[in-house]
């Protein structure tokens, strides 16, 4: 994980850099299954990724001195947070998405002119020469990244939510539309789980959040 301090920035009013400013890098690993969105919404598979994701996003919030954290260091139940309604980025009525009575905080915002590399290396079951043909990549990468971003209200509909130990709920990504740059490798997952579902995979993902543009909102951000 690394935060972009060394960098030397005039601070202006939407200065906009030539080249994006790293903020922040970090690594996620995913096990489980992975079905195609072709297949259907998915809505609850999704939600059931979030969920497994949801402690490493969890541990970064408790880490990274730049985000947010609770008075009582007690991170599990709203009621417990003093969040901070005066200091942006980080006011609620901007960085908190209720969906369903759950608070969404998402890590890369528009707002704060954010974008996400993700660099992913997807490990599956089977032989060299299927591992292409086993599955619909580009439609099971796209699951992944809608699990990965805030929900939409509508996607929730009878989707069963820990609400006492996922409130408030990180996640990556306000929207999907954020991710500026990907790239795939794929490979075979040479020791996959006892009794796997042919949906299993393990995906390594490296994660690279710029910021493209500087504002009285992210200058914090950059220079902190």
């Amino acid at each position: 994980m690394l935060s972009a301090k060394n960098h030397s920035v005039t601070v202006q009013p939407h200065l906009r850099f030539r080249e994006a400013v790293q903020y922040m890098r970090f690594t996620l690993y995913y096990d489980g299954p992975l079905p195609s969105g072709s297949k259907g919404s998915k809505v609850q598979e999704k939600q059931a990724i979030r969920e497994k994701l949801y402690p490493q996003f969890l541990e970064l919030w408790k880490i990274h001195p730049a985000l947010p954290k609770p008075s009582n260091r007690e991170w599990h139940g709203w009621s417990q947070w003093d969040w901070p309604l005066s200091v942006y980025p980080w006011w609620e009525k901007v960085s908190v998405y209720q969906r369903r009575g759950i608070r969404f905080v998402p890590l890369v915002r528009s707002d704060l002119f954010m974008v996400c590399e993700l660099s992913i290396i997807f490990l599956r079951p089977g032989y060299l020469g299927q591992i292409i043909q086993g599955g619909d990549i580009d439609n099971r990468i796209k699951t992944f990244a809608d699990a990965l971003s805030v929900p939409q209200e509508n996607q929730l509909n009878n989707v069963l939510i820990n609400h006492a130990l996922n409130d408030p709920f990180f996640c990556l990504l306000g929207d999907d539309s954020l991710v500026s740059s990907l790239s795939i490798r794929t490979a075979q997952l040479l020791a996959p789980v006892t009794d796997a579902h042919k949906d299993d995979v393990r995906l390594i993902v490296d994660v690279d959040i710029k910021i493209t543009k500087l504002t009285d909102g992210n200058i914090s951000l950059v220079s902190g």
